[in-house]
């Protein structure tokens, strides 16, 4: 496998409320909302997940730990999807549309070594929350 060097990394996260959500206080007048199933996935959360330093910072902690193999040279354009759980961890870390070369398992790898995330929150609880994460891989 080769250590990322001439490569041009262009990477977004994007999540399906992309607006700047905030934690809402739910009146006690006000009727209770149904309470969330612990083992649910979420794809909106009131506070989305967020890595420590933020996206850019998690960016670079996957170049920084992405080993190519040598028979890649073609561009590609990935999409890494996971769920960020209620203590931060990254569990279900799928690679999208897979074009081999073992690189759904070393995007396992380097999110298994992840630091822990914020968990995503709503109603004042965190939940277990979808995330996706493309990622675009040229040659130069």
């Amino acid at each position: 496998m080769k250590k990322i060097s001439a490569l041009i990394i262009i990477v977004s996260a994007f999540f399906c409320n992309t607006s700047n959500a905030q934690e809402v206080t739910i009146n006690p007048a006000e009727e209770t909302p149904k309470e969330y199933s612990e083992n649910h996935i979420y794809d909106r959360a009131e506070i989305k997940p967020e890595y420590p330093g933020g996206i850019n910072e998690f960016r670079e902690f996957v170049v920084n730990n992405l080993n190519l193999p040598d028979e890649l040279t073609e561009s590609l354009r990935l999409v890494i999807s996971f769920v960020v759980e209620k203590d931060g961890s990254l569990t279900g870390v799928k690679l999208e549309r897979n074009p081999g070369y073992g690189l759904a398992e070393e995007f396992q790898r380097i999110f298994a070594a992840s630091k822990k995330w914020t968990p995503g929150y709503d109603k004042g609880k965190p939940i277990r929350t979808y995330f996706r994460f493309p990622l675009v891989i040229q040659f130069e």
